[in-house]
């Protein structure tokens, strides 16, 4: 959050406090239509 690389999802209960922590990342994810292979470390500027 401070270096401002966070996403907004819906909330989601299963999520937040299921016991699945392995694939939580990826579930989040996908909820919002992000896969994470494509996502990047670089910044851009507009």
């Amino acid at each position: 959050i401070k270096a401002n690389g966070w996403l907004v999802a819906p909330a989601d209960d299963a999520l937040l406090f299921g016991e699945d922590i392995d694939t939580k990342w990826e579930r989040a994810l996908a909820k919002i239509g992000i896969t994470p292979l494509l996502l990047s470390g670089d910044v851009g500027h507009a």
